[in-house]
């Protein structure tokens, strides 16, 4: 861009050379941002030709890169072909009207195409009815001669089109034929420039200077009259009749249509799309794989000789040693890789490097949170203990003595676990892995809580009937309570938190 001074110092340079000798230095203007300037000049384009809202007018003017013609045949006669320029390159978009003219008398297929002949076809027309008009004119004028007129815009989205299409004779001033045609006073047009095509050997253009010279020699014949005498009558003018008809336009390629004019080629045009639309979230997904893999690299490799004290504790020097080497390797080949090389692949070596340092952080959580955890779990037990040996059995004696016995086995068996796990753990250095691990324990815990629970919630049965004579009020007590004592308690789950196990 024009931000690098090696380019502007070669623009300068441009510029100089190519200016006149008593032209002034030229000085490069730096103040337009060039990343933003088509997106500028499009919204600047935009504002002036909405038809939605007004904004303050934009000096722009919107031109036409490329020349545009117009090529005219027909299917009545082969050797008959016309060529012209419609508009040239530069010309204002929606400007005059460009009309053409030229005397036929078959229908034409019109062309219209870039001069340059790399760029192609823009559109083809079939223009019908001038073969009609020339038939029934002859049937009265045997030597009509009808005279085509075609219109061509070009409007402020750039695109070239046949805006009108009239066939048109000029009647001699004692015929009165019309034959269905309708009839024109021969007035200058001024909505649209005319060309006219001339019936010669060499394609050419010549502006229409017909109404001009009639509209002068009619302000010369009354200049004439008026010197004569005042008593001489006036003989008034009479302008020739035109009869003119409008043409039907029938499109038969437009647009986008020149570049799949057959089926295959819209089949293959959309193929493409899917096949650049994958390739690009390819492409999307790739970056991101390479963008994820890149900053893994650097916040571990920082991690590790930040904290190099604090995982010292829980990790040998040959682990992290291993970290920061594998970090400059992957480093190393992140800039090797290229657009051919797997996703998976980046995927695959930025979950082995952030597994290594996760490793690490997870030996310091266990370490930290172990010994929390193992006291909470065995006050939770002498908790269930102390309630099935000394507590229950004298404040719920109709609790089963079977139900106590399991609780205390249940009780054993995890005490027993906590015992052998702590015991191997104990034995193992702090880098070594945990022997196990702290969400391990509330797993066991579960079904001496479960039956806690349910033991803690049974009530007290309901005793006997001793008298078959009950009043009424007293049935309906005996009856609530017995609903009470039937009812079904579920097992409450033991919780994962060490805080909680203290209520067994």
């Amino acid at each position: 861009g024009v931000r690098v001074p090696k380019v502007q110092e070669i623009l300068r340079d441009f510029l100089s050379a190519h200016r006149a000798n008593d032209a002034p230095a030229l000085e490069l203007g730096l103040h337009l941002n060039g990343d933003e300037a088509m997106s500028l000049g499009a919204a600047f384009h935009g504002a002036n030709v909405s038809t939605s809202f007004r904004v303050r007018k934009v000096g722009l003017v919107d031109i036409s890169p490329f020349s545009v013609g117009v090529k005219l045949s027909s299917s009545a006669d082969e050797s008959w072909a016309k060529t012209t320029n419609l508009f040239k390159r530069g010309a204002k978009y929606g400007g005059k009207a460009k009309t053409i003219a030229f005397q036929h008398d078959a229908d034409v297929v019109c062309e219209i195409l870039y001069e340059d002949d790399s760029m192609g076809s823009i559109a083809l027309y079939n223009i019908t009815g001038v073969a009609q008009f020339a038939a029934d004119m002859r049937a009265n004028i045997p030597d009509a001669k009808p005279k085509v007129q075609l219109s061509f815009a070009l409007d402020a989205s750039g695109l070239t089109t046949i805006s009108k299409a009239e066939v048109s004779l000029q009647l001699e001033e004692d015929d009165n034929t019309t034959n269905g045609a309708e009839i024109y006073n021969n007035t200058p047009n001024t909505e649209s420039e005319t060309t006219s095509i001339q019936n010669s050997s060499e394609d050419t253009t010549e502006i229409n200077e017909t109404n001009k010279e009639s509209a002068n020699n009619i302000s010369q014949d009354i200049n004439a009259t008026q010197n004569t005498n005042n008593n001489e009558t006036v003989t008034p003018i009479k302008k020739p009749k035109i009869l003119k008809r409008s043409l039907q336009i029938h499109t038969l390629r437009s647009g986008s249509r020149t570049w799949s004019s057959i089926l295959a080629d819209a089949a293959e045009s959309k193929q493409r799309l899917i096949e650049a639309k994958i390739a690009d979230e390819h492409r999307a997904k790739l970056a991101e794989a390479r963008n994820n893999l890149e900053a893994a690299i650097y916040a571990t490799r920082g991690a590790v000789n930040e904290r190099e004290e604090e995982l010292s504790i829980v990790s040998i020097q040959e682990e992290r040693d291993s970290i920061r080497a594998n970090a400059e390797e992957l480093e190393e080949w992140l800039y090797e890789a290229n657009d051919q090389t797997p996703i998976s692949e980046f995927v695959e070596k930025r979950s082995k490097l952030v597994d290594a340092l996760a490793l690490l952080d997870f030996r310091l959580s266990e370490r930290a949170k172990r010994p929390a955890a193992l006291s909470a779990a065995r006050k939770a037990l002498a908790t269930a203990r102390a309630n099935a040996t000394t507590l229950w059995p004298q404040e719920k004696p109709w609790l089963s003595t079977d139900d106590l016995d399991d609780l205390l086995s249940k009780i054993t068996k995890v005490e027993q676990w906590l015992d052998d796990v702590e015991s191997q753990q104990s034995q193992l250095p702090p880098t070594a892995d945990p022997y196990f691990k702290v969400a391990d324990i509330a797993p066991k815990l579960k079904p001496v809580a479960a039956l806690a629970a349910k033991l803690a919630a049974k009530p007290k049965p309901i005793p006997p009937k001793t008298n078959e004579t009950v009043s009424i009020n007293a049935t309906d007590n005996s009856t609530n309570s017995t609903v009470n004592a039937t009812r079904n308690y579920p097992e409450e789950d033991a919780s994962t938190d060490p805080e909680s196990w203290d209520e067994l």
